[in-house]
């Protein structure tokens, strides 16, 4: 419980750290460089907690290989860049 509510917290703070300390580079950018940062992340977890070695790659189906990627274009891609460019035209509430 400590450590969603510590990564809620980080998320809402970074975002807003995000909004007002801007690098003056382009949304799009923006959101590729911060995917970029959460793979280098998630891949050595993924690796050190032994997740790659239950996925079962050579079984998979084309129906599950479009769902992956449906998931990764529209969720992440399209998803966090408009999450990305909302953070920079909107306000944040009071």
């Amino acid at each position: 419980m400590a450590v969603l509510l510590l990564g809620s917290i980080s998320w809402a703070s970074g975002s807003l750290y995000a909004k007002y300390n801007s690098s003056g580079d382009s949304n799009s950018v923006n959101a590729g460089w911060q995917m970029l940062a959460a793979g280098a992340a998630f891949i050595p977890a993924s690796l050190v907690s032994g997740e790659w070695s239950r996925f079962p790659y050579p079984g998979c189906d084309d129906d599950f290989l479009a769902v992956v990627f449906y998931l990764v274009t529209m969720g992440s891609l399209a998803g966090y860049s408009a999450f990305v460019w909302l953070l920079q035209c909107g306000r944040p509430p009071r």
